[in-house]
């Protein structure tokens, strides 16, 4: 390729052991995972990385940020991945650090047939007492079955009514009475209380089975998959916050966080394909990508907001169902009888759906004469039950060609094509609480149980009444539309030399609108960023000899604004619970890219590989926290940032070993491999647009200085056994930036180390051992020299078992 590319094969992915395509990329050069799902390239981060599937752009579920959560492909579906650090004109122009393409298995080589069991254990909570709380039927499948749905009769009385409003003779004479608001109330189901129970192991399985059909110059192949996990987490977590107060840091917040996620993961996918010799093929394929969140919180400590001796407790149970579907079909077709011409095309449909039903949160303040210590906070968010619902929508089609050519000793390929590109995204809130507080005795505040407080007993005329906390801004639509063509010259000189250059034109439209579900008729409110942008690259590869190469690239892209991030309407996001306002102003950042790379390949499997790179960004958007006590969260365009580095790696066979342990007869069978990154980065902020952040010039958010991964691998002459142990780890980052002169939140280095052994017992029968996060260091941010979150993993010990036909 004449780009800068990494390619993470099938292979590699099962020999780490990694679940899914998250976990598995943060193994590659320059490559960091934040949050376990999203993964920064070189240092930059969602905003700047784009995930492809199959060469199509995929939706997010996310409902803040243009962001996919790669934790949604489980490895099991994925032939390759393919991480695009240098920049050329087929990839959209949407283009910061780098693009992630994700590639689906097509056409099997043959026939077969694979069963897969899975069961592990994690120290600190399998076998021991985790939170959970009674929920659906289907909960093991990762679906709802309608337990947390938001009731009928509300739903018909917002539909009908456009809100919840109470029955006023002179304001609002048309509004509920009471006792249509009691019925509202004792609607929704009276589940709030976390039990204790003990806590089964992880267990997974997994089916896959393919057919080809092979009749003289035709081939044609399916293959299908079905995956379903079920896995737990419990852990207990320091929460701190700090204000700066005296020249120094005061804690405004100390809590200990206790709690237990369940995460079931569900996937299907299904492809067919057709070939006609090497001359046609046509693909399509189908899946369908889900993961259920089920956590379940109770926090409890200090708040200096809090009453009393400001001790405070919260519960919270929040299930979150994230979900992708995806229908593509292509087609690649080649036509010797003119000219060797080829001709591609592709399209594509998908949708990425996230659904929060029936979010429960409430909080309680000290009480000393209280059984437990507390009582029923009287705040006005002491309850709230959410429920938020977005789907994102991808359309994309579009044909590209060929046509190779010789003059000379110049051999070289024209290429170009045209692609359309429409995204469509709906996003929708509702919040409600119980008011009324007031009216209680205050024995039934001070009862321990929420179930006991919030009931039929207690909804009533005389004590709480339902509310609608829906803000006019919680519902929005939103779209991007692009037309673009592309246009590329790839050609070698003197069999020594090969130079790629091409140019890409987008003429592009987003749109973000923010409207009130209660008064339809009223005008929403809108915002539009519109251009025409042109995207040239070129590179430059010598050919030295037969192993060595040198690379170099120039490339400019830019990076729009998130959809919603454009809109003045300010939202609180349900993922970050911050209240947050877009900026109608904001224009896309604009970037620079230069890349030099040199390859030494010592043979067909070993190699060492050295890239220096160097970006400039106009206008980069940055999130920071607005001025005044609201604490909003808002972005601006800041001045420019600049990102710089070096990316060092290694493939190298151990065969030396063989010597010195020859008596073991197995000491040539080990390899090793590794990668390290150096990345630095500024960022300067004009101090007008600073707001209250502390620093006017920093390194970008989230960007490690350094990345470190090492695999040593041993391969059994026979296959019968491999076995691998993997260490990586990231240098410090900043979580989150400092304000009003306090220091930024600094997430700490975490070292990892697992080990992975595979065992082919026969042709029908293999056996895997994984032990993960055998370190099991500290996750930790600081700030300054004070702690704000703190916990550990633990680590986990797994089994596996495969049976092939």
């Amino acid at each position: 390729t004449a780009s800068v590319v990494e390619v993470l094969g099938s292979e590699q992915m099962s020999r780490a052991g990694d679940g899914d395509a998250a976990s598995a990329l943060k193994r590659v050069t320059g490559l960091t995972l934040v949050g376990g799902e999203f993964i920064f390239i070189r240092g930059l981060g969602e905003r700047y990385s784009a995930t492809l599937l199959n060469g199509h752009t995929v939706p997010s579920p996310d409902p803040t940020r243009k962001v996919v959560p790669l934790s949604l492909f489980p490895t099991g579906v994925i032939e390759s991945i393919r991480i695009q650090k240098g920049y050329s004109p087929e990839f959209p122009g949407d283009f910061g650090g780098g693009a992630v393409e994700i590639r689906t298995s097509g056409i099997p080589e043959k026939n077969f047939l694979k069963l897969g069991v899975s069961t592990s254990i994690r120290e600190g909570t399998t076998f021991q007492d985790g939170l959970t709380y009674p929920g659906g039927d289907r909960d093991f499948s990762g679906f709802d079955d309608g337990t947390r749905s938001l009731p009928g009769i509300v739903r018909q009385t917002l539909d009908e009514r456009g809100s919840l409003a109470r029955f006023n003779p002179i304001f609002n004479p048309d509004g509920l009475t009471p006792e249509e608001l009691e019925a509202l109330g004792e609607s929704f189901t009276n589940i709030y209380d976390p039990v204790e129970t003990s806590i089964a192991p992880d267990r997974g399985v997994s089916i896959e089975g393919g057919m080809l059909f092979d009749r003289s110059d035709w081939r044609f192949g399916f293959r299908s998959s079905l995956r379903w996990g079920d896995n737990y987490s419990s852990r207990s977590e320091i929460r701190r916050s700090f204000a700066l107060g005296s020249g120094e840091l005061q804690v405004t917040r100390d809590f200990i966080l206790d709690r237990t996620q369940r995460e079931v993961e569900l996937s299907g996918a299904t492809s067919f394909g057709v070939a006609y010799r090497d001359l046609h093929r046509i693909d399509a394929n189908s899946m369908i990508l889900r993961l259920t969140e089920d956590d379940t919180k109770i926090q409890q400590g200090f708040d200096e907001n809090a009453p009393g001796n400001q001790q405070a407790r919260s519960v919270e149970l929040e299930f979150e169902e994230r979900q992708m579907i995806a229908h593509q079909v292509r087609g690649e077709h080649l036509f010797p009888e003119l000219l060797d011409i080829g001709l591609n095309w592709k399209f594509s449909w998908a949708e990425a759906q996230r659904e929060a039903p029936d979010n429960r949160i409430v909080r309680f303040e000290n009480d000393d004469n209280s059984p437990t210590g507390f009582r029923f906070s009287q705040r006005a968010d002491s309850n709230f039950r959410n429920f938020s619902d977005l789907t994102d929508e991808t359309l994309e089609y579009g044909f590209d060609g060929f046509l190779p050519f010789q003059w000379r000793r110049i051999e070289g390929r024209l290429s170009g094509g045209w692609q359309k590109f429409e995204r469509d995204r709906d996003s929708s809130i509702l919040r409600f609480s119980f008011d009324g507080v007031g009216n209680l005795p205050l024995e039934i505040r001070r009862r321990e149980n929420i179930e006991d407080i919030i009931n039929p007993d207690t909804i009533g005329p005389n004590g709480f009444f339902l509310v609608d906390r829906t803000r006019p801004t919680d519902n929005s639509t939103a779209l991007l539309d692009i037309d673009a063509w592309f246009v590329n010259l790839d050609f070698t000189l003197f069999d020594s030399v090969r130079l790629s250059g091409g140019v890409r034109f987008e003429d592009w439209v987003q749109q973000a609108n923010t409207f009130q579900l209660s008064d339809p008729e009223r005008n929403p409110v809108m915002a539009e960023l519109a251009n025409e942008d042109w995207f040239p690259s070129l590179s430059a590869t010598w050919f030295i000899n037969d192993r060595h190469q040198l690379r170099g690239s120039y490339a400019e892209t830019l990076v729009r604004p998130d959809l919603r991030e454009l809109s003045p309407a300010p939202f609180t996001d349900p993922v970050l619970d911050r209240e947050v306002v877009g900026n109608p102003d904001l224009v896309q950042s604009e970037l620079q890219h230069f890349d030099l790379r040199y390859d030494w390949l010592f043979s067909s499997t070993e190699l060492l590989s050295l890239g220096l790179f160097y970006k400039i960004i106009d206008n980069p958007i940055e999130r920071g926290q607005q001025p005044g006590t609201e604490q909003r969260i808002s972005f601006n365009n800041v001045v420019e940032a600049e990102l710089y580095g070096a990316e060092l790696e290694m493939r190298k066979e151990l065969g030396f070993l063989g010597r010195r342990f020859s008596w073991l007869g197995w000491g040539d069978r080990f390899t090793f491999s590794g990668n390290v990154a150096y990345i630095e980065s500024e960022i300067t902020i004009d101090p007008r647009d600073a707001g209250v952040l502390t620093s006017t010039s920093r390194r970008l958010q989230g960007q490690s200085p350094f990345v470190v991964n090492a695999q040593l691998s041993y391969d059994h002459p026979d296959e019968v056994i491999k076995a691998s142990l993997l260490y990586n780890v990231a240098g410090e980052r900043i979580s989150e930036f400092g304000v009003l002169g306090q220091p930024d939140l600094i997430e700490q280095p975490e070292h990892l180390l697992d080990f992975n052994l595979s065992w082919r017992w026969s042709d029908l029968l293999t056996l895997k051992f994984k032990a993960g996060n055998l370190l099991d260091a500290e996750f930790e941010i600081v700030q300054g020299d004070k702690i704000t979150q703190q916990f550990t993993r633990g680590r986990t010990w797994g089994l596996g078992l495969d049976l092939s036909f």
